[in-house]
Formats: structure tokens, sequence, C-alpha cells
């Protein structure tokens, strides 16, 4: 898929068996098209021959999880190439829904794999990070994504 107009870059930095982001992640149910970039920082493994760590693997695949446990996994569909050292997260239609059922409001952990190549032989699971799906304010009409405005003044009750 073609990179999307809106993007992100950010940092995973591993530390033993954790690992922080650079910065907090907030999406929201009907987020759509968004590259996350990850940058992942102290993996402490080489890959190939290079002599830097964690940032030359090739392929990279993501899951992510409900915190409480409440909903089942996702992993992504496909190995993902590892582009100048990053690995992309295309938020999309199928990262937001399971099933046809809208991702809930809550934290979730997320976690990427690397690979050596594109068989997956050498493998190599960062510690998992957070990030949070929000409530919104105002529930979006059915199909007014990609329609101009998303709402208009007649759709919002103020109470006084």
């Amino acid at each position: 898929m073609a990179d999307n107009f809106i993007r992100r870059e950010v940092t995973i930095t591993v530390s033993g068996k954790t690992a922080s982001l650079s910065e907090p992640i907030y999406l929201y149910p009907r987020d759509r098209y968004i590259d996350i970039f990850f940058t992942i920082k102290d993996a402490g493994f080489k890959f190939g021959s290079s002599q830097s760590y964690g940032d030359n693997a090739s392929y990279a695949r993501i899951k992510y999880i409900r915190k409480d446990g409440t909903k089942e996994g996702v992993v992504s569909p496909s190995i993902l190439p590892v582009q100048e050292g990053k690995v992309k997260l295309e938020i999309t239609d199928d990262f937001m829904t399971k099933d046809g059922v809208e991702i809930e409001p809550g934290v979730y952990l997320l976690q990427i794999l690397l690979y050596d190549n594109d068989k997956g032989h050498g493998r190599v699971t960062i510690p998992p990070v957070e990030f949070e799906i929000l409530a919104p304010i105002f529930k979006d009409k059915e199909g007014t994504d990609n329609e101009g405005a998303l709402f208009s003044l007649d759709d919002i009750e103020v109470d006084e």
C-alpha cells in the first residue's frame, strides 16, 4: 500500500525486558489511513553482518491486544518490510476493526517481532509498549467519513 498523508515518527527504546515510547500514542476508533513509523533503539541484537544493533532487521510483524485481556489479540496479516530501519504500522480499517466490529476504547499492548529475512527463520521479539484508543466526544454518522464535513452544528446538542 502507498504511504498515507498522515504520518508520525515514534521511537521505541528497549531497556532489558521493558520498552518505552518516545511519546504516547492516542487514537480514536474511526481514525484511519495513518502511518506510524517506529524506530527501535537498544534492541540488543545484530542482524546479519551489520555492526549496529536492532536497526537493520529486514522484516517485522506487529501484534496487539487489549491490556486487560478482554479482547482477542490481532497480528498483522503479513510480514512488513523494514524501511530505512523503521517499522511502518498502517492504521487502516483492518487495524481498527476485527470481524466487522470497531475497536473499543481502552489501553492496548503493541509488540513488534523483528525478522532477519522474509522466511522468518530468525526472529527477535521486542518488549510490548502501550497505546490507547480514546472515546470520541460524538459519534460519526454512518457514511460520513469521506463526504466532506463529518458533522454540522445542527448535529450537536448543547446543554444550557
